[in-house]
């Protein structure tokens, strides 16, 4: 590298650092915010509670939205947040909490003091990877049947529910393909009702008697509401406000886009009719949410905000006294301040690219422009005039070599999509997506392949041109046509490509540093009868040939260049900030 190259890579390595430092400060802030976890409500000798894990505390509020007691993880038996939590009143009017801590796993009971709302004491009711169907998930959710002594556990990620005694004893699994990716659980009586996830409905399973049929008894799915935002919403959790026969008079049904993320709550009324759809109060993200008296409260994830809806889905306003309020905005606000820190990364890391290619185009010297002026120098000594038609076909070494490359690049490009296309699709027929959208895929996939095809092919193609001079004029010759044709006077020359009209043609391969390399033509030839006749103007360093050459290209190949760019930023500003 010469001096110059020295600097500018000095210049871009310091701003790719100080880009990364930004993003690692941001990813920090963004770890360390205390997001809301597990919220469950309960009712016990007349009075309604609700408990909620915040800040590596759980704390219990009453209807009001009064803090009556706050306990941290340490004093659970919990070595971190649980996945999910179950409140039970047994026969005596024992108010017991049950947790699900996914760090060995294990499930872990609270006794919970009726005067003072503490957990305690705690203990662990089972432990080890026989809690799950699938040992690497942590999508794990819970509820307890305390009246038949049992626990059903929801395995996302094992397709399952698993059922065991309170003892810790593996019972039963629900049949394999009822659920895929099962989320929140609720035991009402005989039925067990679970948001199932990916099949983007909530199911009513039947659980009468000692050993569950898990049989279907009802489906309520997210299309069946008209003011769901798609028919592909997925289906993480649901409350509900029992009637006298234990029917729902109100449901709140959480319905996601993809990831999780831009959740509705959708609310149906007694008989399970659609009603609307719940405003949010500005938030955009719930994750959980449970009845408290006539109203569902909602936890928010990336809003770190606890609010209140109504049965006809009003926004009742911010649910918890002012102090437990303060928390959460606090945490908010650490969280909004995290994402400002990620986008100025991002935008810092977007100056770099800009600024380095840039950099590199204007000030690049391996080989630049006083290799090129030596170069072209020792050529101007071997002018002669053209005689007749001089065609120079490309050497076999080189030949050889693209065909390598496309085999190679073939076979990659087209297994590893293979691989993406074929799982997608199992995907979508496990999950009875409707046919136009596995049909979609399909021919997304054989355009993908249709493309690549192409892009192999052309390659190939490429390795075969034939170098023409005769008359004055340079010609670009492929398969049985004339690529490309322009006068002498008007092409012009790297040291390793020339540009002829709108295509670059390699003559030899480069290398980073030195003497550019082999010669894909033969090298006297091309010399005496071209390269030597290029005037001073038409000989230039190959960042500038690379800059003209985009210059010259179709519309519409700076168009296919740049807008798959400009639609990826427009998704992303959509999907960030108009949803």
């Amino acid at each position: 590298m010469s001096p110059k190259e020295t600097r500018i890579a000095v210049v871009i390595l310091a701003l790719a650092a100080a880009s990364a430092a930004v993003l690692l400060h941001g990813m920090k802030m963004n770890r360390e915010a205390h997001r809301l976890g597990p919220i469950r409500s309960v009712t016990v000798a007349g009075r309604e509670l609700l408990a909620v894990f915040h800040a590596d505390r759980v704390h219990v509020l009453d209807a009001s939205g009064k803090r009556l007691a706050s306990q941290p993880l340490a004093e659970l038996a919990l070595a971190e947040q649980p996945n999910d939590m179950d409140l039970t009143v047994d026969a005596g009017g024992k108010l017991q909490a049950w947790f699900f801590d996914d760090s060995v796993p294990k499930l872990v009971r609270c006794d919970v003091a009726p005067d003072t709302l503490r957990f305690a004491p705690c203990a662990q009711v089972a432990a080890g990877p026989g809690l799950k169907i699938d040992q690497s998930s942590r999508a794990v959710h819970l509820a307890v049947d305390i009246a038949h002594q049992r626990i059903f556990v929801a395995d996302a990620d094992g397709h399952a529910v698993r059922v065991l005694g309170l003892d810790g004893r593996h019972l039963r699994d629900s049949p394999p393909g009822e659920l895929f990716f099962p989320n929140r659980l609720r035991v009402a009586g005989d039925r067990l009702i679970v948001a199932d996830n990916d099949h983007r409905r909530i199911v009513w399973l039947d659980i009468a008697g000692d050993t569950p049929s898990f049989a279907p008894r009802r489906a309520l799915r997210s299309a069946d509401h008209p003011q769901s935002r798609s028919a592909q919403r997925k289906v993480t959790d649901f409350a509900f406000v029992p009637d006298a026969n234990g029917e729902p008079a109100v449901l709140w049904m959480l319905a996601v886009a993809q990831g999780q993320k831009y959740g509705d709550v959708l609310t149906w009324d007694a008989g399970l009719k659609p009603g609307e759809r719940a405003n949010l109060g500005g938030h955009t993200d719930p994750l959980a949410l449970d009845r408290l008296g006539d109203a569902a409260v909602v936890a928010d994830f990336n809003g770190i905000a606890l609010y209140r809806i109504g049965a006809h889905g009003d926004y009742l306003g911010p649910f918890g006294e002012p102090a437990f309020q303060q928390e959460l905005h606090d945490a908010a606000a650490q969280l909004a301040n995290a994402v400002l820190w990620k986008y100025a990364a991002w935008a810092c890391f977007g100056a770099t690219l800009v600024i380095g290619f840039a950099l590199a185009l204007r000030y690049s010297e391996t080989p630049g422009a006083a290799l090129a002026a030596k170069t072209f120098a020792a050529y101007a000594a071997a002018a002669e005039v053209p005689i007749g038609r001089v065609e120079l076909l490309p050497a076999r070494w080189y030949v050889r070599q693209m065909v390598a490359v496309v085999i190679g690049v073939g076979v990659l490009a087209f297994v590893a999509p293979a691989v993406i296309v074929f799982g997608n699709l199992r995907a979508l027929r496990a999950i009875a997506v409707p046919a136009p959208y596995t049909v979609l895929l399909a021919f997304a996939a054989l355009a993908l392949y249709a493309v690549m095809a192409l892009g192999l092919w052309q390659g190939w193609r490429t390795a075969q041109r034939r170098l023409v001079l005769a008359g004055g004029r340079v010609e670009v010759q492929g398969h049985l046509r004339t690529l490309a044709s322009s006068p002498v006077l008007e092409v012009i020359a790297s040291p390793q490509a020339l540009l002829i009209g709108r295509t670059m043609l390699p003559y030899r391969t480069a290398r980073v540093t030195g003497r550019p390399g082999r010669w894909i033509y033969e090298e006297d030839r091309l010399v005496r009868y071209l390269l030597a006749h290029l005037p001073p103007g038409q000989r230039v360093a190959q960042p500038a040939l690379t800059r003209l050459a985009m210059k010259r290209m179709p519309v519409w190949q700076q168009l296919a260049i740049a807008v798959p760019f400009l639609a990826f930023l427009a998704f992303e500003l959509w999907r960030r900030f108009g949803r």
